[in-house]
């Protein structure tokens, strides 16, 4: 099974990101849009299922550390 949140639960107290967090990688992967952009579709994503601060946690963690990944 793949961890498409890397290093971060694919669910997180019931909500599950792990679409969004796929789609966060490949957009990531490919290049095709901005990294802020990109970082800014998981937070809507996230924040779709009903989890604003779990969309803010997770947009301020890729905001710091994507940049490793993008």
């Amino acid at each position: 099974m793949k961890d498409w949140c890397t290093k971060f639960p694919d669910s997180w107290f019931g909500t599950d990101i792990s679409q969004c967090c796929k789609t966060h990688d490949w957009d990531y992967e490919h290049g095709i849009i901005t990294r802020l952009q990109a970082d800014n579709r998981l937070f809507s994503c996230i924040k779709k299922k009903r989890n604003m601060f779990l969309g803010s946690f997770m947009w301020v963690g890729v905001r710091l550390f994507g940049w490793r990944h993008y």
